[in-house]
């Protein structure tokens, strides 16, 4: 590898040129800390072990990223081989493998199956989440798409990339430089000394960075800093909040009327994704935690590690109830929000925390019975007082929606503002005070922030960093063809008069089979895992759900014919209109999904 790369970059002279460190003390800490984050005995001999650092509340402070990242990387432990049992192969070239090859839903355990996939380096979009299959065996050195040449363009990118982040705030800089690892790091494996790699660099590194401050949090509220009284790895310094948006399909279907449709579905949809995500941005800013501590959002689950704290279980029942307290008055107890907290050390998070969200999830049934309990006490009785139109909060509901649904296929950009009232014109309201702005472009940003600012900027299908605001990235489909001069949405008469012969559309609606054993049991059924190892596999599943995530949403078929029209936003359903278009498209899917048929 060159060395140029990293000598261009002098990680020290452009963080010290962004001033985002502007105390040298601090600089050189930092840099210490990164050298020296090991607990392991191997890095004795070359002076970069934790007990190496000589201050001592740095040394305190080491501690805590350094097991943060043996919690994270627990599953190599379990799933390391033997020396003689590895491949020949070097580290540069070893690829990731998808989350497929790890699970069977067959019996035949003992099967020896030479099928090998494998993700080429390249950034993260739709198209490159598609591995490729391995010509023979299980040799990465044959995997011909992650080579010498291949890595060290890969790498570059990054650190160009890098270097063009311009922001002396460090909520910006974090997001960017958290954008920027996740586009480029999602295709690289974690650890190379395993037959199968199936984790990636990104969510390592993720999962460490959510230990270590949640941690910090639970040592620094504590004064476990300054008194040097280092906690037993047994003390419950971690709560693991679960999450649940319920009454989502009702929600979506109730009251949608013939005329805009379409539209409104699509606004509902979306509206139901997104509310999942302003809950937990709601929930990481109470706590002072950052983007890294949001486990996952999907599906109307969202799950969040936390400190635990005195306060923490209280804190999350007062957010819980003034959330619910607006989702009861504002959608007339149609969504209701159920969030439990389990607390937990960091040997139970890293051996067994699916146990941990099993708990959870049992608590989150038991809590249903409970719905808007305090709610409905202080007002049983909703008021849905007519217009003189006729129509009543719930029609009007449905038209905020309607005009929702128009604006997201437009959109690029997504602006997210705290402490923000709607106006249900420009902005629209996702829970009490934090509003969303639909933006076309980069510029239209700009123009809004000469007056106003925004919190929070979600990318929308494409990694772009938008300049002095923190950035996120969001996958959606949310493509609708639209009149040639893209002011509006094409008519479904405008989409069928585009058909070859008769000129109908076509719904078409798909859902992947055995997702739900997938998830539960595919993965137990890997060879040769034990007991144990069958209660560290909550990583694995993490990774899944987000490949399932992302292969739900892709545009897998050309478009430039304006003619497939998306409605839903679900994890696991596609609706699509325009026959010949769908041919193509089933045919997409199904051959994707063909080569994985043994597993499934």
């Amino acid at each position: 590898m060159k060395n140029s790369v990293l000598e261009e970059l002098e990680p020290q002279s452009f963080v010290e040129e962004n001033r985002i460190i502007e105390s040298s003390e601090l600089l050189e800490n930092l840099k210490e800390l990164v050298l020296k984050h090991h607990e392991s005995k191997e890095f004795n001999e070359v002076k970069l072990s934790v007990k190496d650092i000589e201050d001592k509340k740095l040394q305190r402070i080491g501690n805590i990223v350094a097991r943060a990242d043996n919690y994270s990387a627990f599953e190599r432990r379990e799933e390391s081989i033997e020396k003689d049992q590895r491949e020949d192969t070097h580290w540069r070239r070893k690829p990731l493998n998808p989350i497929f090859e790890t699970i069977s839903l067959k019996n035949d355990e003992n099967k020896n199956d030479s099928s090998y996939f494998a993700y080429k380096l390249n950034s993260l979009s739709y198209e490159s989440i598609f591995c490729q299959r391995l010509a023979t065996g299980i040799d990465a050195n044959n995997f011909r798409g992650n080579n010498e040449e291949e890595l060290y363009k890969h790498i570059c990118n990054f650190f160009d990339e890098i270097k063009n982040i311009n922001s002396s705030n460090y909520d910006v800089f974090f997001s960017q430089l958290y954008l920027l690892m996740e586009k480029y790091m999602w295709c690289i494996a974690s650890d190379t000394q395993t037959k199968i790699s199936d984790i990636s660099l990104f969510d390592h590194l993720k999962s460490t960075s959510a230990l270590a401050l949640a941690s910090y949090k639970y040592h620094k509220e504590n004064n476990i800093l300054e008194n040097g009284n280092q906690p037993r790895k047994e003390i419950k310094q971690f709560t693991v909040l679960v999450g649940d948006v319920s009454g989502i399909q009702n929600f979506i279907y109730d009251g949608i009327k013939s005329e805009g449709a379409a539209k409104t579905l699509r606004g509902k949809s979306f509206f139901v994704k997104m509310i999942s995500d302003a809950i937990a941005l709601h929930l990481i800013k109470e706590f002072e935690l950052n983007l890294t501590n949001i486990i996952l959002t999907a599906g109307g689950k969202f799950y969040i590690l936390l400190q635990n704290t005195d306060d923490s279980t209280k804190k999350v029942e007062e957010i819980k109830e003034k959330l619910n307290d607006y989702l009861y008055k504002e959608f007339f107890g149609q969504l209701f929000v159920n969030i439990v907290t389990i607390e937990s050390n960091g040997n139970e998070i890293a051996r067994n925390f699916t146990k941990i969200l099993e708990k959870g999830n049992r608590k989150l049934n038991w809590q249903k019975d409970k719905r808007f309990f305090n709610q409905i006490k202080e007002n049983p009785i909703f008021d849905v007082k007519y217009r003189s139109d006729g129509t009543t909060a719930l029609d009007r509901l449905n038209e905020k929606f309607k005009e929702m649904g128009g604006k997201i296929p437009k959109a690029k950009f997504i602006g997210i503002r705290y402490n923000h009232k709607a106006d249900n014109k420009k902005t629209f309201e996702v829970i009490e005070n934090m509003s969303i702005q639909f933006f076309k472009s980069k510029k239209d940003i700009d123009i809004l922030g000469k007056n106003e600012k925004l919190d929070l900027v979600i990318s929308l299908n494409n990694i772009e960093i938008v300049e002095n605001y923190p950035t996120i990235l969001r996958f959606i489909s949310n493509y609708a063809p639209l009149e040639e001069d893209k002011s509006s949405l094409k008519s479904f008469e405008g989409i069928s008069n585009a058909a070859t012969g008769n000129k109908k559309i076509a719904v078409y609606k798909a859902d992947v089979d055995n997702l739900g054993m997938i998830f539960s049991i595919g993965l137990k059924k890997k060879k040769n895992i034990s007991a144990e190892e069958l209660e560290k596999i909550e990583e694995k599943l993490t990774e899944l759900r987000k490949k399932v995530k992302l292969f739900s949403r892709p545009k897998i078929v050309d478009t430039e014919e304006n003619v497939i029209y998306r409605v839903f936003f679900g994890q696991g359903n596609i609706n699509k209109n325009g026959y010949e278009k769908i041919k193509q498209l089933t045919e997409a899917i199904c051959s994707y999904l063909n080569v994985m048929k043994n597993k499934f």
